[in-house]
């Protein structure tokens, strides 16, 4: 990348992350906190390794997509998707066999557990799953607890395969809010 790039990048970075901070304090200076959720990703493991990931967003009530959706629902709910808000500085806390470990978000809401439990892990299922629960800040809402869904192959598997589809496999422009408004239509 050229120079005059990492440069521009880096001070709308910095930008970012000070519009960021700002924003955070205002609403927590009048008392307009929005709904804060976890938000999971399906990660992988072995029965001696967990990865858990995630990121802590507040609550946008994005609506689940149905066939009947008009072209504004749909770009309204794509808009909402890239105009996360995240929440940084959060804790999650998870459960894994009697051991409580804890994790705070990064600058970007992000999250991860990276765990080594003392017994073996064994599902008869292909997805384990684990409740991450929000610890901070405090919500009575119900987004407070998430399901994260880990994928323990068993022992007889030869190989995996790990892909992301968008924009891997099928060109969709996941990175570019007009490409997707694009597609949506």
């Amino acid at each position: 990348m050229r120079e005059w790039k990492k440069k521009l990048l880096n001070i709308v970075t910095h930008i970012d992350d000070r519009a960021d901070i700002l924003s955070s304090k205002i609403k927590q200076r009048f008392g307009h906190n929005d709904p804060v959720k976890i938000i999971p990703y399906r990660t992988y493991g072995t029965p001696r390794k967990i990865y858990v990931r995630g990121r802590v967003l507040e609550d946008k009530n994005i609506a689940i997509a149905n066939e009947g959706d008009n072209l504004f629902t749909n770009l309204l709910n794509m808009y909402k998707r890239f105009e996360s808000d995240e929440v940084s500085g959060a804790k999650v806390k998870i459960m894994l066999e009697d051991e409580e470990h804890e994790v705070i978000t990064n600058n970007e809401g992000h999250f991860i557990f990276n765990l080594n439990p003392k017994t073996e892990v064994h599902s008869e299922q292909l997805y384990h799953t684990i409740e991450l629960q929000l610890v901070h800040p405090v919500t009575e809402a119900k987004s407070s607890t998430a399901i994260a869904e880990i994928m323990i192959p068993p022992a007889d598997a030869e190989y995996g395969i790990i892909s992301d589809i968008d924009d891997t496999v099928i060109h969709t422009g996941a990175t570019s809010l007009l490409a997707m408004g694009k597609t949506v239509y």
